[in-house]
């Protein structure tokens, strides 16, 4: 069996695509989509990894095969932990569930309603003081 990579950005040598990334994440990531596809293989200070775009990768990574996803791994290899500490995205089960069982309340579907309705009225505040 030969192993096979998804197509990607091929980036400089051990900076691999760092530099595009921390310029403009939106336009990279979208960049990226564009060219490559839903799987985009990537490399980032000698990390290789893969971005997965859309609803169904969402569904997989989240959901369906999430024990093949660790977090804590990736983080503590980059040594990266003093920068995203325990936050709910770079944290593993039991942890990652115990906390996510905390914010639920506030993504409800009524307290997403009342943001909503705070965001609309601060934003027009601040366009009519424009």
């Amino acid at each position: 069996m030969t192993k096979s990579t998804p197509p990607g950005p091929a980036g400089l040598p051990l900076l691999g695509s760092v530099f595009p990334w921390l310029r403009n994440q939106p336009r990279f990531l979208l960049e990226t989509y564009r060219r490559y596809g839903e799987v985009v293989r990537f490399e980032f200070l000698g990390f290789d990894g893969a971005i997965l775009h859309g609803a169904e990768a969402k569904r997989y990574i989240l959901i369906d095969a999430v024990d093949n996803f660790q977090a804590c791994p990736v983080i503590d290899r980059a040594r990266a932990r003093w920068i995203v500490e325990q936050g709910i995205l770079f944290i593993d089960e039991p942890a990652h569930r115990q906390q996510r069982r905390l914010i639920m309340p506030s993504m409800h579907r009524k307290r997403i309603e009342a943001y909503q309705q705070v965001m609309r009225e601060v934003t027009t505040q601040i366009l009519d003081s424009w």
